[in-house]
Parts: C-alpha cells; structure tokens; sequence
C-alpha cells in the first residue's frame, strides 16, 4: 500500500515538474510570496527538484490534453484535477481506496478503513444515554491529525459547545495517564486543554476512544498562514503566554515533545455557549463537503462525504480572547532523574515533533528533552511574527534537507561533530533507528561556507513585514480583532513588493527579536536558552500578559 506521504510526494513531483515545463514563468510571480530574491527561489526550486527523480515526460503527456474550462474549476482545483487525473490512470492507481477529495485541509481518506478513523456526518448524535437520547451532536468540523478526527458538537443535555476527538480505532490507549492529567489541571489558569471525558464508538472500522475536549478557537498556526497575519503586540503577548506555559511544564519535569504552532490555541470567550446552534452556523458557515468516490467497491469504511474544518477566525473579536491554550499531549515524555507518575521516558530519535520544528540534536542524536521544546518553540515564535515557517517547508521532506537548511542556510555552521554526516536513502542518519535499516547510505558535508547573508537568519527576520503603512497605529473597526487581520484578497498579487505596500519589522524590534532567536538555536544544549531566561528577554519582558 502506497502511503499519504508517498502520494504527497508524488504530488510535489508533478507540480514542480509541470511547472518547469507548462508554466516556467510562473516562478516569478510565485517568488513574490517569498521574502526572499527571485534568484535564491529558483535555485532552491531547481536543488528540490534535483533530489526529487522527475516525473518522466511521457507520463506528463497525457495531462497535457486535459483543458478544463477556467469557468467551471478554480486554479487549484485545475492543478489538482492534472495530479489527480496522473494518478488515478497510471499503475499506481490500484493502491488507493479512494479518490482524492477537491477540498484542501481535510484528513487522509487512505485511513478510512479497518483500525482507521471512524466514518462521521453532520447531524450524527454520538454518546447513546438511553434507547431514544444521545448526548451529542456533530454540527460542524474542527480540524484532523495523524491519527483522529475532532468535530464540533453540541450537548443536547446539558448545552454548551465541545470538541469531540475520536481517535483511530487501533490507538485504543489513546491519550495522557491520569495522573499527567493532574498535573496539567494543577495550573492556576487552567491553560492545559485536557479531556473532560470520553466514551466509546463501535463502526465499521473498529471500536474508538472520543474524547470530550472543551472547545476552543483557532491554532497560532491557522492565523499565521495566508491569509491572516498576528498583529505585532499580539505576536508578544501569545509568546510570553507560550513561554509561561513551558516553563510550568519544565518546572513538572515534563516535555510537551511537539510544541508547534498548532498545538497553540486561542481560548474562546465563555459567551460563545450562549449561542444557538443556528447562530453559531451563522459565523462559521454552512460546512462545505464533498463527496468521497472509492476506488472500488462501495464501502462503509468510509463516509459518504468528508468536510473542510471550520475557519474559527470567523468567530471574531466578540468570542475570541487573547489567552493562549495549549493542546495534544500524546507526544509529552519526562525528563531528569525521576519522572512524574504516569510520565514516559524520552522517546528519543522517535519524538514526533514535525521535521521542521524538530531540533537538530534530536535528528542526529535522538537527544530529545527541554531543548528540543525550546527549539521548536523558537521555530513557532518565527511563525507567528513572520507569518511563514523558518524552515524551506517544501524541501522538508527529508530529515537531511533540514539540517541542510538549519545548518548552510538559516542558523549556520554546525559543530565539528555533526559536519560530516552518513544518511541513509530515506533521509534519516544512518545511526538513528527511523533510518530503516537500509543499506545504502550517502554522505553529506555540512558547514563548508557561512550561509548566504542575503537568506540567513537576519535576512529572515529583517525581512518580515507588517500590515500597510496606513493601517499601522490607525483605530481598529469594529469588527476587527486586536489579535490578527485578513490580508485583503486584492493586495495578495503584490506581495513580492514589500517595500512598495508593506512596512519591515521597525529595526529595534528586529534586534531583539533575532537575538531571542539565535539563543534559542544555539547548538550547545548547556547554552541554549530555556523558557525562564525568555520571560526575561526584552522582546517579552515588557508585555504585561
């Protein structure tokens, strides 16, 4: 069975093969969304797809003949339907279940099936009181991972809105030990979104755990992605609330192990539950859907549609606050000579922080601890100031190409020890047990020239922009939010024109900013920075939340 990430591959080929060959013109204007010279994109553009073996020509040809009307398909949806068409008429065609869905952001549908995630519809009621009552009622979708699912619904019994996320069938010990819980519930603020219960799903693809999670606003990395931008102050006092969060963990001798931008949530406001459920659709939006199709045979391993999560930015100034919450604990392990109760070991070269959030140390070395929480809170702080991930996101498919990044381009030469590395064909060191026992192994030499000054760390932090220079200081409307703003649709052509249409980062801030950054990617653990020492960094010292 070809897995999601081989497809995704597969995907990336194509379009960066068809964008050589259809449309090379277009890496200019798609270098504009890029802080970064136009020369710098092609030439990372030409290195991914070097590494990359290239889709071959004849097998490109028969796209070439598929024209579909602009009128009837956006151009994502024409992009997708050339992929699409590649891969359901050539021989890997067999190895998918289902065909890939038009809609961007939703779950991998390869894992509707046996052990897989559990089939959902709007409407469904879940969690049976008695022979005619259920507890609740999925109105709306919240979002996906790895291995569940989390749906909004509404408690037909008590009121009040919730997260519910029903885990894949074969995670049946799903979720943190009960004495972590308490540790967690023991913070003053109760910023740990823990679950508040869960009960059981029987379906077609097996028995599953839903948790029952009180539900909050949207991620730090939904509203520092295209096309929403944090403000500046906000960016300050979610960092500070970030860095709190941390340290408490660390003070408990825990690791989070995967504190991404993601993981970082906003808290709604307590009258968001006096909605009703009419009202709450109103905001959000009707829930866009879209047919699942089967390769094969009908099934009830899947459902009949899936859906794109709601975008909870819509629910505004009026139910959104500006406290952090911090979410998913599936990855925390312990540290120090005596663990917490209940608190697994560091799981080493297994850590399942994303690759490029993940520490260089934990790549190589498997050394994972409150380092590595640092560093990948350094790599979210970039997130949501510059709107952008630090690291080549398109190029981190591979362990190797992000310690290329982290080492040649952003954070610099890398100590004596790691310089010379053996790899194996996966892209993994051929020390580290995720490396898959191939035989093969390549060697790679990092460090032998300082990274390009126009593309390292500074280039990057000086290089973020703002909002327009008639909006900076100006009196918010009354419907925008003091914690982010929607780049308008009809400035996006012109991004490549910072200087033109957007203001840098002021030059003080960019100081302190990069030299928070450089402590938090010092290479020498006993140097880095830990989450107390950024409480009182200047860049967040002064932020009174």
């Amino acid at each position: 069975m070809t897995s999601f990430w081989d497809r995704r591959l597969l995907e990336d080929r194509i379009k960066i093969s068809m964008a050589f060959m259809l449309a090379p013109c277009h890496l200019w204007s798609c270098s504009a969304f890029l802080p970064h010279s136009r020369i710098f994109y092609v030439n990372q553009l030409h290195s991914a797809v070097s590494r990359a073996c290239f889709v071959r020509a004849a097998h490109l040809k028969p796209l070439l003949a598929f024209k579909p009307s602009p009128t009837v398909l956006q151009p994502r949806h024409h992009f997708s339907s050339l992929v699409d068409r590649y891969i359901l008429h050539s021989k890997m065609a067999p190895q998918f279940k289902y065909s890939p869905s038009n809609l961007d952001h939703v779950e991998d549908l390869e894992k509707y099936w046996r052990g897989g995630f559990h089939p959902v519809h709007i409407g469904d009621k879940l969690d049976k009181v008695n022979t005619t009552t259920y507890r609740y009622e999925i109105i709306h979708k919240l979002g996906y991972g790895g291995f569940s699912t989390v749906w909004l619904a509404n408690n037909l019994i008590e009121g009040g809105y919730f997260a519910l996320k029903i885990v894949c069938a074969s995670q049946s010990s799903y979720g943190p030990a009960p004495s972590v819980k308490s540790i967690l519930d023991s913070h003053p603020a109760r910023i740990f979104v823990t679950e508040i219960r869960r009960f059981a799903i029987s379906g077609p693809n097996g028995n599953h755990i839903c948790q029952v999670l009180p539900l909050t606003g949207p991620s730090l990395l939904s509203l520092s992605r295209v096309p929403y931008r944090l403000r500046p102050a906000a960016c300050k006092i979610l960092g500070r609330q970030a860095a709190q969060a941390l340290a408490f963990l660390h003070k408990k001798g825990i690791c989070h192990g995967d504190y991404t931008a993601s993981n970082l949530v906003l808290a709604v406001s307590p009258a968001l539950h006096r909605l009703t459920k009419p009202q709450l659709l109103q905001l959000l939006g009707t829930p866009v859907q879209d047919l699942v199709h089967p390769t094969g045979p009908k099934t009830t391993s899947a459902p009949k549609y899936v859906v794109q999560p709601a975008d909870l930015s819509k629910l505004g100034s009026s139910y959104l606050t500006e406290t952090l919450m911090v979410v998913d604990f599936d990855q925390i392990f312990g540290f120090g000579k005596t663990l917490p109760s209940g608190v697994p070991r560091s799981p080493g070269f297994n850590l399942g922080t994303p690759l490029v959030y993940l520490a260089p140390e934990v790549i190589i070395e498997g050394a994972a601890g409150p380092g590595s929480d640092i560093w990948a809170l350094g790599c979210t702080l970039f997130r949501m100031r510059a709107g952008m991930q630090l690291l080549t996101e398109w190029h981190s498919n591979m362990a190797s190409n992000v310690l290329e990044d982290i080492f040649d381009v952003v954070v610099g030469r890398p100590p004596s020890k790691w310089k010379r590395l053996q790899f194996r064909k996966n892209g993994w060191p051929a020390a580290s047990p995720r490396s898959g026992g191939d035989k093969a192994i390549d060697t790679l030499e990092f460090g032998q020239e300082a990274p390009d000054p126009e593309e390292d760390l500074k280039a990057k932090v000086c290089g973020i922009w703002d909002e327009n220079r008639s909006r900076l200081g100006a009196a918010l409307k009354p419907n925008e939010s003091p914690i982010f703003w929607k780049v308008d649709p009809n400035v996006v052509p012109h991004w490549g024109n910072v200087e033109g249409g957007f203001p840098h980062i002021p030059p003080a801030e960019a100081s302190q900013f990069l030299d928070l950054l450089m402590r938090t990617f010092d290479y020498d653990l006993k140097r880095r920075i830990t989450a107390d020492d950024i409480l009182k960094h200047p860049w967040v010292a002064g932020v009174k939340r």
